[in-house]
């Protein structure tokens, strides 16, 4: 079984002539001859360098440059540090300069640092497939020098369109994982390690096929319909699996379940095998930072039909004591699915990815400090109706009932009820341009919507008709208005007034009555309407007497006193246990004009013989 790799640069495995174990600095082969008898040497830019301490003697060693084929001579005196602890392999970083006297490359400036972060080589991360043809062997060092390049090392061969290559190796070359290191004839995955110094190349991380196979962890990130894709969560990389490799009821596995699996190369690609499912919150892809950080969007994402290459395509700039920093974010990062705008100031943490160590915002939510400088046109409304995930709004600053969707309120943790007041910026809906939607909502304290622009001046009237008790089921639920006539600059006005703007409900005003006002002007039309209304000057004069002439299911009429004609009455005007009320019952009544017809109204029951018998 072979594996398609990239093209080796060399087909056979050619040792290189053997560097003496010790050099002296003046005939270093790798050091760049200068004239000895110069007396001013070119400025040497002040580059640092990593590389490998290759060789220490009492007073001097020589390093191993890790991205050029140099090996240049340090005195003890450049080294900052201990230099009894510092052991030959271990990684430094160095400047190179020039020695006075001989016009030599030296290294000065030599500094130890993590071995982790210096490499001379780049390592492919596709595995290949391949066969031991000559094993490694342990050599040991010998008077304090480390063995040739070549020293103890083994080979391994593969095939690559349809030629043979070789490929050194060495027992620091064999996974630590594996039982034993591999036999001649054995089969082995192996990585392409290529140096950057010379460009020769070589197997790294060789581990036997015949060994245990080692098991990785992911997340199942696709699932077609036989198929589907795994999250590595050892490196940045999805990998195929099929369904027939799930230890399982398939039926049972969904996208985002954690699993278990082994890999095998199958048509020169890897496979996961050997699926099995592991409990919900093993496998863990980031560290998320506990504290919230501040910023600004300085870019949207565009659409959800996004090449994969801008899955975080997003960027947000915050300040540290450093400066200013752009971090990127997705889709799924923001908090909710409250509209977000360039500009806007949010809030986020950040996520550390543990694989490539990349970061990136994550949890954004959008911060109220935005609409103080945004420009956002900020309205107020009522909720008038709620659905499935959806309602309507009557806004006070205009005369529309607004569709929004519960996605856009701010507080993911609220939920809206029937009258709740509402802050909301208006958009067009992106779905139907032609449609205004509510977005960016915040919930607001109840009292804080108002309709109704108050004006300061108070005005004097007398009550024309009173308003009706009963709301209506149709679109004015507010029932039937009353109306107030008033003088205003000597002419004659009339205002509706409703129930709900009479200022004492246990003190309403009737037909005649004086009252002072206030007069509202509606937001949203500008219609103008009395509010604050309050009784001045009670219409005692209106006050008239009669008899109880017909009683009916919830309503009767009420014969004059001077018994010319009849007055309907409603039980819900009459002052008293309508069950108590009898033909010839004697009343006290006033007259209001609520439609029109008149009716009486503040009905209360008087004494026998209180009116004059005729």
């Amino acid at each position: 079984m072979s594996v398609k790799k990239p093209s080796p640069q060399w087909k056979k495995f050619q040792p290189s002539v053997q560097d003496p174990a010790i050099l002296s600095m003046h005939s270093n082969a790798s050091v760049v001859n200068m004239n000895v008898n110069a007396e001013i040497q070119p400025p040497v830019p002040k580059i640092r360098e990593t590389g490998v301490i290759d060789k220490k003697q009492h007073s001097y060693g020589f390093i191993q440059c890790c991205d050029r084929d140099a090996r240049l001579f340090f005195h003890f005196s450049e080294y900052s540090g201990n230099i009894e602890a510092l052991k030959i392999g271990e990684a430094v970083e160095f400047q190179m300069s020039f020695d006075r006297r001989t016009g030599k490359p030296v290294a000065v400036g030599v500094i130890k640092v993590d071995s982790a972060l210096v490499s001379p080589e780049i390592l492919n991360e596709e595995k290949v497939q391949g066969t031991i043809v000559q094993e490694a062997k342990v050599i040991k060092q010998k008077n304090g020098t480390l063995p040739g390049v070549q020293d103890g090392l083994g080979r391994v061969t593969y095939v690559h369109n349809g030629e043979c290559f070789f490929l050194p190796y060495g027992l620091d070359d064999v996974v630590p994982s594996s039982a034993a290191p591999p036999k001649t004839g054995e089969d082995v995955l192996f990585q392409i390690a290529t140096d950057k110094r010379d460009g020769k190349i070589r197997a790294r991380n060789v581990e036997s096929l015949e060994s245990p196979s080692q098991r990785f962890a992911g997340v199942v990130c696709s699932m077609k319909d036989t198929f589907g894709f795994i999250e590595r969560a050892d490196i940045v990389k999805e990998i195929f699996f099929h369904y027939s490799e799930f230890k399982g009821d398939i039926s049972e596995l969904e996208l985002g379940d954690d699993v278990a699996f082994s890999i095998q190369i199958r048509n020169n690609k890897e496979v996961a095998v050997e699926i099995e499912s592991l409990p919900e919150g093993t496998v863990i892809f980031e560290d998320i930072a506990v504290e919230m950080v501040k910023g600004k969007i300085l870019k949207m994402l565009k659409s959800s039909n996004r090449r994969p290459s801008e899955a975080l395509a997003g960027r947000i700039m915050y300040e540290t004591s450093k400066g200013l920093i752009e971090i990127p974010f997705g889709e799924k990062d923001q908090r909710g699915e409250c509209t977000l705008l360039q500009g806007d100031t949010v809030e986020f943490q950040i996520a550390t990815d543990r694989r490539d160590k990349l970061q990136r915002a994550t949890n954004i939510a959008l911060l109220e400090e935005t609409f103080d400088y945004s420009g956002d046109i900020r309205e107020t409304g009522i909720i008038a109706a709620l659905k499935d995930g959806y309602g309507f709004i009557y806004c006070a600053e205009r005369d529309l009932r607004l569709f929004f969707h519960f996605s856009e309120f701010m507080d993911l943790t609220y939920s809206p009820r029937l009258q709740d007041e509402l802050q909301f910026t208006v958009d067009q809906d992106p779905s139907q341009p032609t449609r205004q939607v509510a977005t960016r909502i915040k919930h607001l304290a109840k009292g804080s919507v108002s309709f109704i622009k108050v004006l300061p001046a108070v005005y004097i009237g007398t009550v024309d008709k009173e308003p009706s008790t009963h709301k209506n089921q149709g679109k004015n639920k507010e029932g039937e208005p009353g109306n107030i006539i008033y003088d205003y600059e000597g002419a004659i006005q009339q205002i509706p007034y409703y129930l709900k703007d009479v200022t004492d409900q246990n003190n309403l005003p009737h037909f005649g009555d004086k009252i002072d006002f206030q007069i509202g002007e509606l937001k949203s039309t500008g219609k103008k309407q009395a509010v604050k209304v309050r009784v001045v000057l009670r219409n005692i004069a209106g006050r008239c007497h009669g008899f109880v002439a017909t009683i009916k299911e919830n309503y009767g009429f009420i014969e004059t006193a001077d018994h010319e004609k009849e007055v309907f009455f409603h039980f819900s005007s009459f002052n008293g246990d309508t069950n108590d009320l009898e033909l010839g019952d004697e009343v006290e009544y006033t007259l209001a004009r609520k439609s029109s017809k008149v009716s009486a109204e503040n009905i209360r029951k008087l004494a026998r013989g209180t009116i004059p018998a005729d």
